[in-house]
């Protein structure tokens, strides 16, 4: 069905004529506010494209009419306003979004068409005719009416609250064509560069034009070859294949944790670290490293026992959690990686989910479930999941570099040794001193506490463990005293996730990986800096909308499995992708390799003769200075058999 008729062909629908329709369009229709126009898209009448005729929309026609029009056979049926309005809507949901994303000068563009078409628009209302408004303010600006008049029709029928992103141009630059990359080389190319040897852009290229040569292709420039690493392949993929699996996690957001869930001596956490000193042992011939084993409070961070040991024992761990007993009490909650001295049944026997030995039945029960204390097990080696990680990095500095151990530190690594390495052994009384005096102060030195806010560790856990409920051991019976001793703006993407920070806050998207050390700009809500914020490259394109990554409570089970299920989706989408992008093993990139021919031997061409000789006949032989007469020879021999005649026995 038509949306537009002419007097012609109203009149029979009407029954009337059309002199009749010309009447009632001047009385009834064709008034100023009921034109059809690009600011009134609700008119009902407009000029008629060809002659000095009028166009009348079929909106006035009356109900019976529509209905006879829209079920005439062969008369395609027309879709309800409400579907054109949503399909406007969502076009215009569309551009709004291509807008975002769009740089800060094709939106200045759009910009200045949407104030050329409202200056006509004010013209024309203001009573000069269309055309010539149309050519005054275009004429002004050097723009063809017809190039008005397009910007006009793209507008035609949307909100005036729309207009500025359908005026935008989303014409994009061509892109270079890779056609002429043969499909094999390319496969070829991702192949050597997607390995964890790390190559070089240089390197894969000129391997691969060895194969080019063998398999007859033509190859693009290595330019070519890196713009399209870049722009076909995901970063993901990049980083998971050239860095292994671990840098890809750790370009997932790490989970931060919340302490102040808990109170003083309410959660604690142990383990074991081995000092980088030399220490001489009593009774021990050789000078060996010692370990520092300790329990420290999750709460303040302050640390509460310790014992050295010349091995990472079971029997030196309940040594110290002995002391914590003694000293300050009982706690609630244990954290434990699942080494297995730290994990030993002596301690943590009776506990599910220990993944470190065989759990039977008759297991003896542990000291930490004879102590009533939930044990929860963590990674080792991980920080987030228990802080005295952390803290061994501090103690270890300081104790393994205290005046005392001048000479006796051994480095942190085998290729970071001091220049006097091995020149001297500190005794262990000298050792257990200089633990003492650098565990007071990391535990009431203000500036080593980063998050007590001006406060010690020790201050901070004596303030709460005043007044929080603490199971002392004043009435703990003698036989469980001995358990422990009968055993043992602008704002950078930061590295390595790409996270952005705001105000002590934390946003992430999977969008920023790729955006690693580059700058954004962040629009967000000053009131409501938990809600997500808008993230966007420096030239006004939008990137993406980031969420604030809240820290979670330190003893919340279901942020440790919702990281969990996260971190699984992240692991699984990067292999997903990088099986996709990597079709070509490394045995098929060396079947395309050319084998190597045996190189020809080269042909003399220039003969130099040899000179000295008399004719055919044989050079006659030069006598050897060195060589024995027949007399010479009788006579040494004759003097070798003298010496080995046999001498008497006496």
């Amino acid at each position: 069905m038509k949306e537009w008729y002419s007097a012609g062909e109203l009149a029979p629908l009407f029954g009337i004529t059309i002199q009749a329709v010309n009447q009632k369009a001047r009385t009834d229709w064709r008034t100023r506010p009921m034109w059809h126009a690009t600011r009134n898209p609700q008119g009902v009448w407009r000029r008629a494209e060809e002659g000095n005729g009028y166009l009348y929309h079929y909106a006035v026609l009356p109900a019976a009419v529509k209905v006879r029009l829209l079920t005439a056979d062969g008369a395609p049926a027309r879709e309800s306003d409400d579907r054109v309005a949503a399909k406007r809507t969502l076009s215009a949901e569309v551009a709004w979004d291509l807008y975002a994303r769009a740089p800060d000068k094709k939106k200045d563009v759009a910009k200045a068409r949407l104030a050329i078409l409202q200056e006509v628009d004010g013209l024309y209302v203001g009573g000069m005719p269309k055309n010539v408004a149309v050519t005054t303010v275009c004429g002004l600006r050097g723009i063809s009416n017809s190039t008005y008049y397009g910007w006009e029709k793209r507008v035609h029928g949307i909100s005036r609250s729309d207009w500025l992103p359908m005026l935008m141009d989303y014409r994009t630059g061509r892109r270079r064509d890779p056609g002429i990359m043969p499909v094999e080389a390319w496969e070829a190319y991702k192949a050597l560069y997607l390995t964890n040897d790390e190559r070089t852009h240089a390197e894969c290229y000129n391997r691969l034009k060895d194969a080019a040569k063998a398999q007859g292709w033509t190859l693009p420039s290595a330019k070519t070859f890196v713009r399209r690493v870049e722009t076909d392949i995901d970063p993901r993929v990049i980083i998971l294949e050239r860095e292994g699996m671990d840098e890809y996690l750790r370009k997932f957001p790490a989970q931060r944790r919340d302490k102040t869930v808990f109170h003083a001596l309410e959660a604690v956490n142990y383990d074991g670290h081995k000092l980088d000193v030399f220490t001489l042992w009593p009774q021990e011939e050789k000078p060996g490293r010692t370990f520092l084993m300790g329990f420290q409070d999750i709460y303040s961070g302050f640390l509460l026992s310790w014992r050295l040991d010349l091995a990472e024992t079971a029997y030196g761990f309940r040594l110290a959690f002995g002391d914590v007993i003694e000293n300050y009490g009982i706690p609630d909650h244990v954290w434990s990686d699942n080494t297995m001295a730290a994990a030993a049944k002596e301690n943590t026997g009776g506990s599910r989910f220990r993944n470190r030995f065989k759990i039977k039945e008759d297991d003896p029960v542990g000291l930490f479930k004879l102590m009533d204390c939930e044990i929860h097990f963590s990674t080792p080696g991980r920080g987030q999941s228990k802080p005295i990680e952390r803290a061994w990095g501090t103690l270890s500095r300081y104790i393994s570099k205290s005046p005392e151990c001048a000479g006796a530190y051994t480095g942190n690594s085998p290729v970071n040794k001091p220049a006097n390495y091995g020149s001297k052994a500190i005794t262990l009384a000298e050792l257990v001193k200089v633990v003492e005096r650098e565990v007071h102060r990391f535990n009431h030195d203000p500036a080593l506490n980063s998050a007590g806010n001006g406060r010690s560790r020790a201050e901070v856990f004596a303030e709460s463990y005043a007044k929080s409920p603490i199971r002392v051991a004043t009435g703990l019976p003698m036989e469980k005293r001995r358990l422990w001793l009968l055993a043992s703006e602008a704002v950078t993407c930061r590295k390595p996730d790409g996270a952005v920070w705001l105000h002590e806050n934390r946003y992430w998207h999977e969008a920023l990986v790729g955006m690693i050390g580059r700058k954004v700009v962040l629009r967000f809500d000053p009131d409501k800096l938990h809600d997500p914020v808008h993230v966007y490259r420096l030239d006004g394109a939008f990137v993406c909308t980031a969420d604030c990554v809240q820290d979670s409570g330190f003893n919340s089970a279901a942020a440790a499995k919702d990281k969990a299920e996260k971190v699984a989706k992240w692991r699984k989408a990067g292999r997903t992708l990088a099986a996709l992008e990597k079709t070509m093993t490394m045995e098929q990139v060396m079947a395309l390799m050319p084998s190597l021919d045996e190189a020809p031997k080269p042909e003399a061409k220039v003969v130099r003769p040899l000179f000295g000789q008399q004719g055919n006949a044989a050079l006659k032989a030069a006598p050897d200075p060195d060589a024995m007469t027949d007399d010479e020879f009788r006579q040494a021999f004759t003097a070798g058999i003298h010496i080995l005649r046999p001498v008497p026995v006496e």
